[in-house]
């Protein structure tokens, strides 16, 4: 049966390849780009990698502040502007002004959804695959 609706000079294995690839290969760069796409509607970065919130923050918990300094960072080292893709505790804290309570209260649960993994240095990144999630919590909208 597939073979009769794979026709033409590629093989059927080359065509059925050219097929998945062209229809559902990931466009990483693509994707990139609507990432820097919508997060530059909630953050700026200066030459060394600091964020700069463009949303009024009154409205976000401290969850929203996690994920909008963490997916600073990330792209941050994205650009080259740091050396690593992580913060630690100390330094998200500070940042916010969260206490240290609602800071682990708030970064279990965005490891316990997947959104952010923590390294054996106690330091914590954005998981990549959950960045549009992240950028949908910062109220990010797709373009």
């Amino acid at each position: 049966m597939y073979g009769r609706l794979m026709s033409g000079s590629m093989p059927e294995s080359e065509e059925r390849a050219a097929l998945v690839q062209q229809k559902l290969l990931v466009d990483k760069a693509g994707v990139f780009r609507e990432v820097v796409e919508r997060a530059s509607h909630v953050l700026k970065l200066d030459e060394k990698g600091q964020v700069h919130p463009q949303v009024d923050l009154s409205g976000f918990g401290a969850k929203q502040k996690i994920e909008l300094l963490l997916l600073g960072r990330y792209l941050a080292h994205a650009g080259g502007l740091v050396e690593k893709p992580t913060l630690t505790a100390e330094e998200i804290t500070a940042h916010f002004g969260l206490k240290t309570a609602e800071f682990q209260k708030r970064i279990h649960d965005l490891k316990q959804s997947g959104k952010v993994l923590q390294n054996e240095g106690r330091e914590y990144r954005l998981t990549e695959g959950r960045i549009g999630e992240v950028l949908t919590d910062l109220g990010a909208e797709q373009a």
